[in-house]
């Protein structure tokens, strides 16, 4: 059911996407809430969207998709953190020090490694 549940929100977030006036205010607010119903897949969508529209989301949201990551939620850490660099972002030493820490629970060492390349 979680899993249908994720797959709807995709695609609720593409169909949105079609059709709103997709502002990074928008953006910032649909990936904010995939991101609270964990739709990781509608998370990776929100942000492809915003990328198309050449719309850069801030550091924050790349921010909480990393601890998302960290969490063992997703796991695309390393590719978002490529993400959010070409979005010229990088995670602050303290963000990644914590990430790392959880990394280290979740042995997501690829996420560990794109973090510490930082």
């Amino acid at each position: 059911q979680t899993r249908r549940n994720a797959g709807d929100v995709r695609e609720l977030v593409t169909q949105l996407g079609e059709n709103l006036d997709f502002s990074a205010e928008v953006a910032h607010s649909m990936f904010h809430v995939c991101l609270e119903v964990r739709s990781m897949d509608a998370v990776a969508r929100v942000e492809e969207i915003a990328m198309e529209r050449g719309i850069l989301l801030p550091a924050q949201a790349y921010q909480k998709w990393l601890r998302a990551c960290a969490d063992g939620r997703d796991k695309r850490g390393a590719a978002v953190v490529r993400r959010m660099v070409l979005a010229g972002h990088a995670p602050c030493d303290g963000l990644c020090k914590t990430l790392m820490t959880r990394c280290a629970t979740t042995q997501d060492f690829l996420l560990a490694e794109a973090l510490a390349a930082c």
